[in-house]
């Protein structure tokens, strides 16, 4: 899989906001917790520096997820399968 650096370093960011978001958690209030500075946090956060792995690794600890899903492709579907109601399957036979 060749990706530029740039394009997976925004979507790991991307991925890392929305994280926060799902948790309900702000990058200052992390930051914070890891001890960090509200402007460390941000430039990452905003695509300007690339995240380190120690940094996925703090985060992920932080938000209690898995660090891999940082890396999940953003155009996955993250929402269930729906069911198609079984009247739709008796007309499609």
């Amino acid at each position: 899989m060749n990706v530029p650096q740039s394009s997976l370093s925004e979507t790991v960011a991307g991925e890392v906001r929305a994280n926060l978001a799902r948790k309900r958690r702000s990058g200052r209030s992390v930051a914070l917790e890891l001890g960090w500075t509200q402007p460390y946090m941000s430039r990452r956060l905003n695509g300007d520096v690339p995240f380190d792995v120690n940094d996925l690794a703090a985060i992920a600890e932080v938000l209690d997820v898995p660090v891999g899903v940082f890396f999940q492709k953003p155009d996955a579907v993250r929402t269930a399968p729906t069911k198609t109601p079984a009247a739709t399957l008796a007309l499609a036979a």
